[in-house]
């Protein structure tokens, strides 16, 4: 029988799977449509980038007579560097429309199990049928998770914090199991978990965590930040102006505090160094961080 694994280990296979080795990369993405093929009609869409230029419905005709009158299933199209995969079925058509990338086999598999999860909730939701045919259209937007669960809308670093903010825009999709997931996973984010931390704690798929956090991270409910802990050594990026640190609320003093960050000292050092408190060091570094002033060591980016 296979033993569960520890919080470390699985912190650590999810930093590797969703940091390390990601395949999938969201700026190469453009749109996602699921489309009822018997009548050419675009039920769902998701824009990667701006929403689509032409009329989805429209394009969605389009896409579904050229399958139509196709011999066979064309499973890509190749278009003035971009891509269009298409996975298909009786009822549903799923497209994903991406810019060309030399290996686009981990945007197929990816179609491949958005489309077979799709095709399970449109199943088992028979009366999503009677729904689309009088117009309503809300209900098959929970589809939306199947999508973001294989292609996320922002690349998630699984060490950053959400810290929720302010001016939110609304989410679209927020009907059914989508909304009930959503929900579930705001209420983790206290500004102190890490991704990975929620990711621990929630009994939701992995995939499901990092796709609901990039909607929340798309329309503006939270940014990320990789909050420091006493152990973290930083570096200091630049010298602040006074102009900033008067809009950051801080005095001149500080410049004081950043001649500790020269990469030799945990947060731990400095708090003791300064008399401060580790939370009222933590505090002032994550204000700092926020404007890149200060830095980690083995930051990615």
């Amino acid at each position: 029988m296979r033993e569960k694994c520890s919080r470390k280990s699985f912190s650590f296979l999810q930093r590797i799977e969703y940091t390390m080795k990601r395949e999938v990369d969201p700026t190469k993405l453009r749109n996602f449509l699921v489309i009822w093929i018997k009548v050419g009609f675009c039920l769902l869409e998701i824009p990667y980038t701006d929403p689509l230029k032409v009329d989805k419905d429209l394009l969605a005709g389009l896409l579904s007579a050229i399958q139509h009158r196709s011999s066979q299933n064309i499973m890509e199209i190749h278009f003035n560097k971009h891509s269009i995969l298409f996975d298909l079925d009786e009822e549903l058509l799923n497209v994903l429309i991406l810019k060309h990338v030399s290996d686009n086999t981990p945007y197929r598999d990816g179609l491949t199990i958005a489309s077979k999860a799709i095709r399970e909730r449109f199943n088992k939701r028979t009366e999503w049928v009677k729904q689309i045919k009088m117009g309503v259209m809300k209900p098959i937007s929970e589809c939306a998770l199947d999508v973001l669960s294989s292609f996320p809308l922002k690349q998630i670093d699984v060490r950053m914090t959400p810290l929720k903010v302010q001016a939110r825009k609304q989410i679209p999709f927020q009907t059914g199991e989508f909304a009930e997931k959503l929900k579930l996973v705001e209420s983790y984010i206290d500004n102190k978990r890490p991704v990975e931390r929620i990711i621990e704690e929630l009994s939701l798929e992995p995939r499901e965590v990092i796709g609901l956090i990039s909607v929340l991270l798309e329309n503006n409910w939270i940014e990320l930040l990789r909050v420091p802990k006493g152990d973290d050594i930083l570096i200091k990026n630049r010298v602040p102006s006074e102009r900033e640190l008067h809009v950051l609320g801080l005095s001149n003093e500080i410049i004081l505090f950043l001649r500790f960050f020269e990469g030799n000292l945990t947060l731990n050092e400095i708090a003791i160094d300064m008399n401060m408190t580790l939370d009222v060091t933590i505090f002032l570094v994550t204000k700092l961080l926020k404007k890149e002033i200060f830095a980690f060591p083995d930051n990615p980016e």
